[in-house]
């Protein structure tokens, strides 16, 4: 992206747009996302027809207050990584040769999941804008990967690597269920000490502005209280909560796990570990969804749910590693 300075102060940037030149000035230098809203601004109609960007950028902002910030920064990377030569043109002119293009240029760059997601948000972009029209655009084929699921001694090294800090009650929590947000976003108010239980009616995600925003949980599901042992209320005691920016529990993970020679593993693998060892325990799907705050469709498992007593699950769980 080319800033000229012109002498006046100001700062110009010219785009080609279907063969025209759009000049757009600036009291300041621009960032590039600057750029990119003014752009989108004045493509809004483009000959007299509204763009695709224009289009894209209204599903969007009538959003920000509904859907998760998270989610809204998810949308808006995805406007970024989409060509010009889609986000200009007039979305009453856009085929479904134009959408496959796109798609297989992408598929070529990035993973079929991102590509995936990428789709999902034009076709929901046309089901609202262009509702008579049916996209049919093949995407590539999602290959199904085995995470790596870490192993008990994986997480004991961990552990002693994080003794003694906030790090250590994080991947307690984790092994106990929770969710990265949930656990940064945890006060000394949420403990209950007397019933051993973490009551679970938060969460903190990184907005479109890189800012840590404080919301409900994901889902009804995710508000909920999790039993946990003596080991996980004796670090919080001893150690405090984890309350600095979710990222950094991840950026800790990987150097410690390349420091002791283990395979990566983001603090979410250690959910997937909470259910498979609860599963190897013996509890029921009813109880670790529970625990685990995920919502479940099937009437027959919601309805025995509290059939089995949840109060087992963590430290059933933790009493292998701690």
């Amino acid at each position: 992206m080319k800033v000229q300075k012109l002498n006046s102060g100001s700062y110009r940037v010219q785009k080609q747009v279907n063969g025209k030149r759009l000049s757009m000035t600036f009291d300041h230098k621009p960032t590039k996302k600057e750029v990119e809203d003014e752009l989108a601004h004045r493509l809004g109609y483009y000959n007299g027809k509204l763009t695709f960007a224009a289009c894209i950028n209204n599903y969007i902002d009538a959003r920000t207050n509904i859907l998760s910030p998270a989610t809204i920064k998810g949308y808006r990377a995805i406007v970024k990584a989409l060509p010009d030569t889609l986000l200009d043109k007039p979305i009453d002119d856009i085929s479904n040769n134009d959408i496959q293009k796109v798609i297989n240029d992408a598929a070529g760059k990035v993973s079929p999941k991102t590509v995936k997601n990428r789709y999902t948000l034009i076709s929901s972009v046309f089901a609202e804008f262009r509702p008579d029209t049916i996209l049919r655009v093949n995407l590539p084929l999602m290959v199904r990967k085995e995470p790596y699921i870490p192993t008990r001694e994986d997480i004991r090294r961990l552990l002693d690597e994080a003794k003694g800090t906030t790090m250590e009650t994080a991947l307690l929590l984790a092994c106990c269920g929770l969710r990265r947000g949930e656990i940064c976003a945890l006060t000394m108010d949420d403990i209950d000490f007397d019933n051993h239980l973490v009551y679970v009616n938060k969460d903190v995600v990184v907005d479109d502005k890189n800012e840590l925003v404080v919301k409900v949980p994901k889902t009804a599901q995710s508000n909920r209280a999790v039993p946990v042992p003596d080991a996980v209320l004796e670090s919080i005691r001893q150690n405090g909560l984890y309350n600095k920016h979710p990222n950094n529990i991840n950026s800790w993970m990987r150097t410690r796990e390349a420091k002791l020679g283990i395979p990566h593993f983001s603090i979410h693998k250690l959910r997937h570990y909470f259910v498979s060892t609860a599963h190897e325990k013996g509890m029921s799907d009813a109880a670790i969804m529970e625990v685990g705050g995920w919502a479940t469709p099937n009437v027959m498992i919601k309805h025995y749910r509290h059939a089995q007593n949840t109060d087992a699950v963590t430290a059933a769980v933790l009493e292998d590693i701690v």
